[in-house]
Order: structure tokens, then C-alpha cells, then sequence
């Protein structure tokens, strides 16, 4: 998918963040939540990416109910349609949330590694 495609020159900062001084997220972390997307572990690239961000930010919330979910994922042996279904409005709420904080450049560059 994308682990491929994606070529990341430069840290991703976001306006507000570049002008304090703050690194949101590299492009190796970039890459490391693509490749986790590519082997089919989206929750896992969702967990990653609420690390990344809890450096900069308050994404405990989000931390806590995907590792929630990743936990469930792991004994069930799947993740069932109702679960997919919660961590998509998981989804929707937490990459407003980072649009909402980091700003839309560093969402849409997060965004492709989807």
C-alpha cells in the first residue's frame, strides 16, 4: 500500500507547533504506522500514532480505547463487525481531534499512511 509510495523529506510540523519549536512527528514514524497499516494492523498504526502525538498533546483518551480494542482484537481472534464499527467512530473523533490540534498539514500528511 503505502509503505512503498510514501516519501517523507522533513519532519512534519504543524504552524502552531513550528513556531514553538515542537517536532510533531517524523517521517520514520510516519513509516513505521504505514508499515503497520500495510500488515493489516490498523489499530496497532492507531496506537502509534496516539504515542506520537501524546508527546505533544493530550491523546490518552484515544491511547487508552485502542489498546482496548487491540486487547479484545487479540483474544477474539478478530476484530467483530460492531468493534470495527466503534473503532471507526473512534476514527472520526480522533483525526478531527489531530486536525483540530496539530493543524490540517500534518493531518493530511498523517493521513495518507491510512
Amino acid at each position: 500500500m503505502l509503505g512503498q509510495s510514501l516519501e517523507v523529506k522533513s519532519t512534519v510540523y504543524s504552524p502552531q507547533m513550528r513556531a514553538k519549536g515542537v517536532i510533531m512527528i517524523t517521517p520514520k514514524e510516519i513509516m513505521k504506522i504505514s508499515k503497520l497499516t500495510d500488515c493489516n494492523d490498523h489499530t496497532g498504526a492507531r496506537i502509534e500514532l496516539a504515542k506520537v502525538f501524546q508527546r505533544s498533546f493530550d491523546c490518552k483518551r484515544f491511547l487508552d480505547r485502542y489498546k482496548a480494542l487491540k486487547e479484545i482484537h487479540l483474544i477474539e481472534g478478530s476484530l467483530n463487525y460492531h468493534l470495527g464499527l466503534y473503532r471507526d467512530s473512534l476514527d472520526k473523533s480522533f483525526f478531527e481531534y489531530i486536525k483540530e490540534e496539530a493543524g490540517e498539514e500534518v493531518f493530511n500528511r498523517i493521513h495518507t499512511a491510512f
